[in-house]
């Protein structure tokens, strides 16, 4: 009988944690989908960044996720707030994010900014000097946060 209030009970409190971490996503507007942070609200003009990678990935490649991550969050928590800036992490050796491959001609795990201005693309960029960045964290992020600002028209 105690095993059965004590699963029961825990069974109650997770029920509990997972309404509170739902409403909570629900009051901020964001939705966090795979590996992608971006405003529910649909905004014609922003700017995505794209982590695109395939797998195996080493050390280095990780690092570049997490801190292209951490440099886009921590440097634009409003503009992701409000929609115009978005962060997505997406592995394109899977068939449904194979076509990364082609529209940003890649060879490599790749940073890309785009530029979306009423509902489309209008230009990108390939963030390059990620890998010569990526072991002196710093300037790593400084990087990643003035490409993004380039693109957000903020100087």
């Amino acid at each position: 009988m105690t095993r059965n209030f004590f699963f029961g009970l825990s069974v109650y409190i997770l029920a509990i944690g997972l309404n509170a971490a739902s409403a909570l996503a629900d009051m901020d507007g964001l939705s966090f989908v795979g590996d992608s942070t971006v405003n529910t609200v649909e905004v014609r003009d922003k700017v995505m960044v794209y982590y695109l990678y395939f797998t195996p990935r080493c050390e280095t490649c990780i690092n570049i996720e997490l801190y292209a991550r951490e440099a886009v969050e921590t440097g634009f928590s409003d503009e992701i707030s409000a929609g115009t800036v978005e962060w997505h992490s997406y592995d394109i050796g899977l068939d449904e994010y194979k076509h990364y491959r082609d529209d940003y001609k890649l060879e490599l795990k790749s940073l890309i900014m785009v530029d979306v201005r009423n509902g489309t693309p209008v230009r990108w960029k390939n963030c390059e000097k990620i890998w010569d960045l990526v072991n002196v964290k710093p300037d790593f992020l400084n990087y990643v946060q003035h490409e993004v600002r380039e693109y957000t028209h903020k100087n």
